[in-house]
């Protein structure tokens, strides 16, 4: 049907017990279907092997936009796989890996991505276990990066991730419009949300829209008095009042 249909637009497989057999037929689908832009298959477990199937797709596909993988155990050589493909995709412009677990080696390959990859436009990774040094890892490949979002809440950095998240934005021309920071923590706490919002408020900053959850909250005022070049920063009574 997927060979075939010239209708559907997007597909949602979370939670559909798949399995590495099964996106290995889908993908062999996918590769030559020209009319799904949007595709879910999150909460499936995949092992290297049917992502090898999903990368070939990749660099196949012309018209995927959005792909969403989230708690896909997807480790570093899926990463890997993941990364080489999209190095060569041209089409797709929104990635989630949220609920997979990296470290700063395995995201190496996304370092790479990122600085080569022109159409990716919004990454999220969520509760992805990333340290301090993945952020470093990371924060390398956004220095020429094309990405308009990026969401790397509820992981394990502390304010010296926060800290070389701000540099890197502040020394280099980026893209980026909204950063998500939601639930960021550190083993002795929560972070403190006055020197977070310092950090990130840096004059030279080019972000324009945060969206930070800390605890304690972090007040109006605190966010107003705060506003040096950003357009806007989001309070969660901010985001409440939009739902």
């Amino acid at each position: 049907m997927l060979r075939e249909n010239k209708v559907l637009t997007s597909l949602q497989l979370d939670r559909c017990d798949i399995g590495p057999e099964g996106l290995s037929e889908l993908c062999s689908a996918f590769e030559v279907n020209t009319t799904l832009t949007e595709l879910d298959l999150s909460h499936n477990t995949f092992d290297d092997h049917s992502l090898a199937s999903l990368g070939k797709m990749l660099r196949g596909n012309k018209v995927l936009t959005s792909l969403q993988l989230v708690k896909c155990s997807i480790g570093p050589e899926g990463l890997s796989e993941l990364c080489s493909a999209l190095e060569v995709n041209t089409t797709l412009t929104e990635l989630g890996l949220s609920w997979n677990t990296f470290d700063g080696h395995s995201l190496a390959s996304l370092v790479q991505l990122l600085t080569n990859n022109q159409t990716l436009e919004k990454l999220s990774f969520q509760l992805c276990g990333l340290d301090d040094d993945a952020i470093c890892s990371l924060a390398k490949g956004l220095e020429h990066c094309k990405l308009r979002e990026l969401d790397l809440s509820f992981n394990k950095f502390t304010m010296r991730g926060v800290t070389e998240l701000s540099h890197v934005l502040k020394n280099h021309p980026t893209l980026i419009k909204k950063m998500t920071l939601q639930g960021l923590h550190c083993y002795s706490g929560w972070l403190d949300s006055h020197n977070m919002l310092h950090q990130l408020t840096s004059e030279n900053l080019l972000c324009s829209h945060y969206w930070l959850h800390t605890l304690p909250t972090i007040s109006q005022d605190t966010c107003q008095g705060s506003l040096c070049a950003l357009g806007r920063i989001e309070t969660p009574a901010d985001h409440e009042a939009t739902v």
